[in-house]
């Protein structure tokens, strides 16, 4: 990175504009953006900016993250750097980043398109002049990594010169946008043929099998624990829980190891029902912890099998805790494909990607059971 943006300077017209590092998902991705441009409201993947200098103009900056290992061995990524808005590449359009195999280096490729549309809500007269902008990124074997820009301007501004240097400032910025060289939470959430994204009270986002049933809420009025549900078969159920704890000042830092040890070390009094208990300080994912806890109950005379999963990870000056627990008959847990499920939603409730809703104070979820 050149050093004059080191420095928080980059070119704007005939002044210097001060830039800061802005990431996404992670660290998938870090931008340089002007500093007195506004965030308004942020996502785990995305990001909403204000212009000041252009009235109701914003920016949008957003990361995909795919999970597709034979798209990137085939350097099948066409379709992924394309999007609907833009026209149809001509075949010469990818000759200028070919590598000397003439294979396309897509990772060199951005690609650009403009056009007109209506309003946030595609309806209504109001018409936004839109810039489109579109990078990928690869993390070899796996991970397929799409940044996405898009600079909305009202349509009697879109001539103006205050949206010509805002697109200018964006079309140079997005030259020095860096995908991280490892992998991160956003890579281990990517959907595949295989896996969905589910996100659940804005919180929690998991990957559950792409053929399972929607979640629904515990209770009829729409509160409650999120549940998915083997219905046809009625060999399954995963309960999904969270709890959020502020630290307070004055208190011992938060150590999401030590709390997950502790929660394992509390399950073992419950000695009429736990069978098993463990905690994984998970030192490759640095503040977050896992404790789990296998254990039985009967309910109409029926014995059940209670597998939870209870992933700890440090925000800020939060601690969030999100629950998952599968539940099976006694009677089945060792059949092949309950041991399966069960080893799958060990790994997925590991690298479930766990955000504190709350940093955002312009955008509030309704509550969850926590």
């Amino acid at each position: 990175m050149p050093s004059e943006y080191e420095l928080g300077t980059a070119s704007g017209g005939e002044q210097g504009i001060a830039v800061g590092e802005f990431t996404l998902a992670d660290g998938t991705v870090s931008l340089i953006l002007p500093k007195h441009w506004v965030l308004q409201r942020e996502d785990f993947r995305s990001a909403h900016f204000a212009i000041p200098e252009l009235q109701d103009a914003t920016l949008t900056v957003e990361v995909e993250i795919f999970d597709n290992p034979a798209a990137i061995a085939a350097n099948d990524l066409l379709d992924y750097v394309s999007h609907p808005a833009f026209p149809p590449l001509a075949d010469d359009a990818l000759d200028h980043v070919r590598d000397g195999n003439g294979k396309p280096d897509f990772e060199k490729l951005t690609v650009r398109a403009r056009g007109t549309t209506r309003g946030p809500d595609g309806t209504g007269d109001d018409h936004e002049a839109v810039r489109i902008w579109r990078k990928l990124g690869l993390h070899r074997p796996n991970f397929i990594r799409v940044l996405e820009a898009q600079l909305s301007v009202a349509e009697e501004e879109a001539g103006s010169g205050a949206a010509q240097e805002a697109e200018d400032i964006v079309d140079h910025l997005l030259k020095f946008a860096r995908f991280a060289d490892h992998e991160t939470a956003a890579d281990r959430f990517a959907p595949n043929a295989a896996l969905r994204q589910e996100s659940l009270w804005d919180t929690i986002g998991l990957r559950v099998p792409a053929d399972w049933p929607d979640a629904e809420r515990e209770n009829d009025d729409g509160t409650g624990m999120y549940v998915f549900d083997d219905k046809q078969a009625d060999r399954w159920t995963l309960w999904i829980d969270f709890d959020v704890y502020s630290h307070g000042k004055g208190e011992a830092a938060l150590d999401a190891a030590r709390f997950a040890a502790e929660l394992a070390e509390s399950m073992k009094k419950d000695r009429d029902r736990v069978i098993d208990v463990a905690h994984d300080p998970m030192p490759d994912q640095p503040d977050e912890a896992v404790a789990k806890v296998v254990y039985g109950s009967v309910e109409n005379g029926a014995r059940l099998r209670h597998v939870s999963w209870h992933k700890v990870a440090i925000r800020g000056s939060k601690i969030i805790i999100a629950h998952f627990t599968l539940v099976v008959p006694e009677t089945i847990v060792d059949d092949s494909d309950i041991m399966a499920l069960t080893a799958l939603l060990e790994r997925e409730c590991r690298n479930a990607v766990l955000v504190d809703r709350d940093v955002n104070a312009l955008q509030r979820p309704t509550a969850g059971n926590a």
